[in-house]
């Protein structure tokens, strides 16, 4: 085929020869559907600088039960949804890497309780240890969330890994008004 012909064809249809370049700055946008039984969550996250705008929309069936908007700092990784204190009620975990803090996991969540929203905050978060430096991996359980990540010798000059990862599963327990996630 002609190039010129292929330029032109290209050239009328908006398509580019060559792809532009991704910056650092730019990224695709979070967005996660997650169910538990008759309960959809829809999970947006919109990119300004180093914080994320995450929208959360809350269904029964088809009615709305809520929408709300927070600010996250660092990057929405992911969205689960489960039952960990057996209530048969469903809890939302997001999960985002605070890029400020060494890749540190962060969560966030909320409780869906029939008569209002309950805040879930973590309890014993933010030192799990000596050789911690981030690179969480976080997921939940039947009746756990649970963090995972590689430890690290830290010496004088420069830190490496040991090889070894530490796991730490964390229990929802009530906390007044709302709940809190405790270390097992």
């Amino acid at each position: 085929m002609n190039v010129w012909l292929l330029f032109l064809l290209l050239h009328l249809s908006g398509a580019s020869a060559v792809p532009a370049p991704i910056t650092q700055q730019e990224s695709p946008p979070f967005q996660k559907t997650v169910r538990f039984n008759v309960y959809t969550f829809v999970v947006k996250a919109i990119d300004t600088d180093s914080i994320q705008t995450v929208t959360v929309a809350a269904y029964r069936g088809s009615l709305l039960l809520t929408r709300f908007s927070q600010p996250v700092s660092g990057r929405l990784t992911g969205a689960e949804v489960g039952d960990l204190d057996g209530n048969r009620l469903p809890e939302l975990y997001l999960y985002s890497t605070d890029t400020n803090a060494g890749l540190a996991g962060r969560v966030r969540g909320w409780q869906f309780l029939p008569e209002r929203l309950a805040t879930i905050t973590t309890v014993q978060w933010a030192a799990p240890g000596a050789g911690y430096m981030g690179l969480d991996t976080l997921w939940t359980t039947r009746q756990s969330l649970c963090r995972q990540f590689p430890v690290y010798t830290i010496n004088n000059s420069d830190a490496r890994p040991t090889g070894t990862n530490r796991r730490i599963c964390y229990r929802l327990r009530p906390s007044g008004l709302n709940y809190q996630l405790q270390a097992e």
